[in-house]
This record gives structure tokens, sequence and C-alpha cells, in this order.
């Protein structure tokens, strides 16, 4: 699909009750994000991965080590050219959110996962391991592989773009959150 047309097929996607009710079983506590996520979409920003900033402890099933898990809100998904360099400027000097362009790599290229962005961390018996994390690159591969969970057409000029919150377990929805922040600079941008 062109651009615009995955912007309102993902706008239906977020408001599916099939969808709401897949991703409830998945993560019940993102679904109260997709009407969020959908208005992000209908201002120009075609979502296409994300996580909200929770802290969650708890005590693992062997052995009952207690742990932590700590997120940073994050938004990944794609945006037309000019619209992302407006975007990128605004969010970086408004906010305290980090936002940066995400290249696409020929399938040589070696990206370490060592130099990633940590997303998730669990802290355990004193250690702490880093569980997700986002490259600050793409393999052709894995960009055809995110075009597509989004429908968007692989020759379409948008680029990949991702945010990141500064802080661990500050909620995406809440006043400085990354995802009403994201929307607020969306907006002033239209």
């Amino acid at each position: 699909m062109k651009f615009k047309d995955a912007l309102v097929h993902s706008i239906k996607t977020l408001g599916s009750s099939d969808f709401i009710e897949a991703h409830r079983k998945e993560d019940s506590k993102m679904v109260k994000y997709f009407p969020l996520l959908a208005d992000i979409n209908r201002y120009g920003f075609l979502t296409e991965n994300s996580q909200s900033g929770k802290r969650t402890a708890g005590k693992s099933y062997q052995g009952g080590t207690p742990y932590i898990y700590s997120e940073r809100a994050y938004l990944s998904g794609f945006m037309m050219p000019e619209m992302a360099a407006e975007f990128i400027q605004k969010m970086c000097i408004e906010t305290d959110k980090v936002v940066i362009f995400i290249p696409i790599c020929s399938g040589t290229t070696y990206i370490p996962a060592s130099l990633d962005i940590p997303l998730t961390i669990r802290e355990k018996e004193g250690k702490t391991t880093i569980i997700t994390h986002q490259s600050s690159a793409l393999l052709e591969s894995v960009d055809a592989i995110q075009r597509a969970s989004v429908k968007l057409n692989k020759r379409d000029p948008a680029v990949m773009i991702f945010c990141y919150d500064t802080h661990w377990n500050r909620d995406a929805a809440g006043n400085h959150g990354l995802f009403t922040e994201v929307l607020k600079i969306l907006k002033s941008i239209q």
C-alpha cells in the first residue's frame, strides 16, 4: 500500500475488536494505549511497534527469586521524510525524548547488538540484564519485514523513525509521556 493507505489501514486495525482481543491476551495493559496510537497514526506517524514504559515486579517461577522489569516507552514506525525532519527537530528541542532516523543497510553490514539502545531491563539477584533493545540501523531484510507488517509498499519513500523516553518506567500516556508528547508535536507540525 501507499503510505496514506497504510495509515488508514493502521487506524482501522487499532480500533478493530479482533485486533484488540488478540492483544488483550498478549499484553492487556497495552490495549488502553490503542486510541492514542490511532491518533498518532492520524497525524502521519505510521506506527509499527511500541512499548508503554511500565515497571513490573514479581518472583520467578523457578526458585521464587524476586525480579524487576523496567521499560523505556518507545515508538517506532514510518513517516514521510519532510515531516520526519521537522518532527525529529521539534521532539529533540521541545521534549526530553530521543528521536532518531533509522537508516537501512545492505545485508552484508555487521550491526552488533552490543551497540543497541536498551529498552527493557531485568534486575535480578543484583544483576541487570538487557531484555529488549533497538538497533540504530536496520538490515534491508528487516526493513522489508517491518514494512510488510504495516502493509507499506517496499518502494514507498517513507523513512523509519524510532522514539524513546529517556526515563525508565514513565507511562507513555502521562503528562510528559512519550505517546502524549509525540502526538502534541505531530499536531503542531500539521
